[in-house]
């Protein structure tokens, strides 16, 4: 008891607090120890969650749910982390007034919570028993919770953390993505089994109650994130860095499409994309997107509106690619925008989809200038391009050969 009052102790040291949580950790799989929890006066994981920017209180907090070999131990370890709400304390962090550290690691937490409560039910399917923690992350009263503190707070540190955990809740991963957190050494099956399918989709549909009422405000995080101090780079100055904050809005917004909600759309998204060529990684979202949306459109076709359609139609995305590619032949700057590459790699993508049938639906919807322009450029420019990327960027002489 003594040493889990001193782990707990305030201040913290962060030298002694990691063996002395290493201690605590090798007592885990103890039975006792859940017991002893539950008698220490006051409230004791408020008293760990209020040091869990010490990264090895961190480790103490998953190890103790993820280190025992006996169900019935597990069990009691999530009840008594669900009676004295670690999750609900864990969220309360996401505020102003808390240090960044503690941010990361309470949202690195709650990810590896999540995967690891997933990968257990995977691997026992019928036979795991409730989860009452991870039930609890995944409610959508959770969830709100999350989402009113990070944008109340609007700091870049609880908004890309906060969004990190919703995009764990969003995805699947199998045994061999994650093999530290592997709870026995039987490989999962290559595809999800319907009642994997059967608990994802529910908690996807509970990430998407809480956050469509927010879809706005993610919004307002692209057109207007959180100030960054502008960028000096080998090839210039980005005036308006892109920053952590969208580049982790622009994944959930791959990760939301991903699920086919028809009421989740990309408007407005790629246009903020584009007005930042010197950033690179969020543009291959649209094309991420372009490309899961013709798998699953077939698939999901009796649903009001396909993403294809949104893309293809609504948003008129070849008009866009057509503008884009014109303004920078035109301006003729000397700097490349970084994201030409992926206009390029999208109408490509265009071009070889036009023959499926919800593809070429929306291609014949388009108003016939546009289909003539775009053929046009295909053509006369795309062509050119496509061919002189076939040539090596360096000639080998046929003596080197």
């Amino acid at each position: 008891m003594k040493l889990v009052t001193l782990v707990t102790s305030d201040p913290p040291d962060d030298v002694l607090s990691s063996e002395k949580s290493q201690i605590c950790e090798t007592f885990a799989n103890h039975p006792d120890l859940v017991s002893l929890y539950e008698k220490l006066r006051g409230d004791f994981v408020s008293s760990l969650v209020a040091h869990v920017g010490t990264s090895a209180v961190m480790d103490l907090l998953f190890k103790s749910l993820s280190c025992s070999d006996s169900p019935e131990i597990s069990s009691a370890y999530l009840n008594f982390y669900h009676k004295q709400g670690l999750v609900e304390k864990l969220i309360a962090l996401f505020k102003a007034d808390v240090d960044p550290a503690a941010q990361s690691n309470a949202a690195q937490l709650l990810c590896d919570i999540i995967r690891f409560s997933r990968e257990h039910q995977t691997c026992n399917q019928e036979n795991a028993g409730p989860n009452s923690l991870l039930d609890d992350i995944e409610s959508t009263d959770t969830i709100t919770n999350l989402l009113t503190n990070m944008f109340e707070t609007r700091t870049e540190s609880c908004l890309v953390n906060g969004i990190q955990v919703i995009q764990a809740l969003l995805e699947y991963r199998r045994y061999l993505s994650y093999p530290m957190f592997s709870v026995n050494e039987t490989a999962l099956p290559d595809l999800m089994t319907p009642l994997d399918i059967e608990r994802l989709t529910k908690s996807v549909r509970q990430v998407h109650a809480a956050i469509v009422p927010r879809l706005g405000d993610f919004h307002s995080l692209l057109t207007n994130p959180p100030e960054k101090s502008p960028v000096r780079t080998t090839i210039g100055l980005i005036e308006k860095p892109f920053g952590a904050t969208r580049v982790e809005v622009v994944h959930l917004i791959r990760a939301l499409l991903s699920s086919n909600n028809p009421t989740i759309n990309l408007e407005q998204s790629i246009n903020c994309i584009l007005d930042n060529p010197k950033s690179t990684s969020p543009v291959t979202s649209p094309t991420e997107i372009k490309e899961k949306g013709m798998v699953k459109t077939e698939k999901y076709i009796l649903q009001k509106k396909s993403k294809i359609d949104e893309l293809l139609v609504e948003y008129n995305l070849i008009q866009k690619i057509l503008d884009t590619y014109t303004h920078f032949k035109e301006n003729q700057s000397p700097v490349k925008p970084a994201y030409m590459g992926h206009i390029i790699k999208i109408a490509n993508h265009i071009l070889s989809t036009k023959d499926i049938a919800v593809v070429e639906t929306c291609f014949n919807s388009l108003d016939s200038e546009l289909k003539e322009n775009w053929n046009k450029w295909v053509e006369e420019t795309l062509n050119l391009i496509n061919m002189k990327m076939q040539f090596p960027l360096v000639k080998e002489s046929i003596e080197n050969e």
